[in-house]
């Protein structure tokens, strides 16, 4: 699916989200792990930007650090800024966060049961955020026009989260996360929980509400297909490194670093069927006990000695970037 480029106002348009030099930190039996090591990221208005890589890279955890929202009382951030419209987050205390988690930042999380109450209604959970967020008049409507919106007729508020489907109970994930008219959703592996069918209906849906919205989303997805089809700007993760950044058509197009070529090999394969190889031979790193220089030294298939000791930066490249010596004019062969 070929998307349009944003248009000069896009690219110029108010900064809702900017991750700088990121760092959150887990303690374990084994030491420190260090899933997200000096992220940095920018979501504008009415973008929707896409944080891409395998397992274990690090995108979902780099969700949880904006909403300060972790799987584990072992993490915690240590350093950088989480800047939402400009105002750092990282400061705030936890009570203070709970007025900007719904309010002007929604998630969409990856398993639809995780965040449904099975006590409660689906127009009771719904009211009970709009009530927490000053937003209680006039709730019945609203809700039926958040229900209405994802799809879903004004009956299903009387509904227990145990009489929906994987597919219904998403879509009242939608309807949540868009509740309050934050300025910023970020959906983790939104659809990864469904069957394939409902996959494509939850897809076209976000991607439509997100457009008549504007609303800003930063989409975590292991899956190139999603990315190809509803982001305007790419972000791929190794290792809890951002290794190459740019507009989706020219990742997809001219992709910059090893580990994006080798995610994107499989794809290609589809459109121009040839002999099939392995993508990316190995494993992502134990974040324990990171390989030193370039952490996706161990795997790529062009390392150099300098790629064994140094971290090489994002090398600006046009309107992309790639953290690869490949791309240093003094290093490369």
């Amino acid at each position: 699916m070929t998307r349009a480029a944003p248009s000069a106002d896009a690219v110029a348009a108010e900064t809702v989200l900017e991750l700088r030099d990121l760092v959150t930190e887990i303690r374990s039996v084994r030491g420190l792990v260090r899933p997200v090591d000096g992220v940095s990221l920018r979501v504008r208005a009415g973008e929707v930007v896409g944080l891409v890589g395998e397992s274990g890279s690090g995108k979902s955890m780099t969700a949880f650090s904006v909403m300060r929202l972790f799987p584990t009382k072992a993490a915690r951030l240590v350093s950088g800024e989480v800047r939402l419209r400009g105002r750092d987050l990282t400061p705030l205390r936890q009570e203070e966060m709970r007025t900007v988690r719904g309010r002007e930042v929604g998630m969409i999380f990856q398993d639809p049961a995780s965040y449904l109450n099975p006590v409660l209604t689906v127009g009771r959970q719904l009211e009970q955020q709009l009530q927490a967020h000053a937003m209680g008049r006039g709730a019945e409507a609203r809700i039926a026009e958040l229900l209405q919106d994802v799809g879903l007729s004004p009956e299903f508020a009387r509904r227990y989260p145990h009489e929906l489907s994987g597919g219904q109970a998403q879509r009242v994930g939608i309807a949540s996360a868009l509740a309050c008219r934050p300025a910023l959703v970020i959906a983790d592996e939104p659809t990864t929980a469904l069957d394939v069918t409902i996959q494509a209906q939850v897809l076209r849906l976000m991607a439509r509400l997100q457009r008549e919205q504007g609303v800003a989303m930063l989409l975590i997805t292991h899956d190139l297909g999603v990315v190809a089809e509803v982001c305007d700007h790419v972000y791929v993760m190794y290792a809890g490194h951002i290794v190459e950044e740019g507009p989706v058509e020219r990742l997809f197009a001219a992709p910059q670093h090893p580990y994006t070529q080798g995610l994107l090999s499989g794809v290609l394969d589809l459109i121009e069927p040839k002999p099939i190889e392995v993508a990316i031979r190995g494993s992502v790193p134990d974040l324990a006990h990171p390989p030193e220089g370039c952490r996706f030294h161990p795997r790529c298939p062009h390392v150099m000695d300098v790629c064994r000791t140094r971290v090489p930066p994002l090398f600006d490249l046009g309107d992309a970037r790639a953290a690869c010596w490949l791309h240093d004019p003094e290093v490369a062969p």
